[in-house]
């Protein structure tokens, strides 16, 4: 299991991906929809696959923004990595992790 330090933060993924490389922790912009019942952070690119993804970002009496960060891409392959959600749309892509340790 590797461990990827982000902040104050540590998120354990698996150890390597199929390809040998370690995985990654990138940022990945979302954007916030209100759905039926909950709000919905929508990301239309994801880093890793290029493809729609979806979250929970809350009941909609709450603060969607809590529910910002960490999260596993729904695409992910064998510990290609997890993504931060963020709504700063000039993060996307970028590496989020400033330690990875196994």
């Amino acid at each position: 299991m590797t461990t990827i330090k982000i902040g104050k933060r540590r998120i354990a993924v698996m150890d390597l991906r199929s390809d040998g490389e370690e995985p990654k922790a990138l940022y990945a912009y979302a954007e916030l929809k209100r759905g039926r019942a909950c709000w919905l952070w929508i990301i239309k690119r994801c880093p890793f696959c290029g493809k729609l993804h979806s979250h929970g970002g809350g009941k909609l009496d709450g603060d969607p923004r809590r529910l910002l960060g960490s999260r596993v891409p729904h695409c992910v392959q064998q510990g290609s990595g997890i993504y931060d959600l963020t709504d700063n749309p000039e993060l996307h892509g970028q590496t989020v992790c400033d330690e990875v340790s196994s």
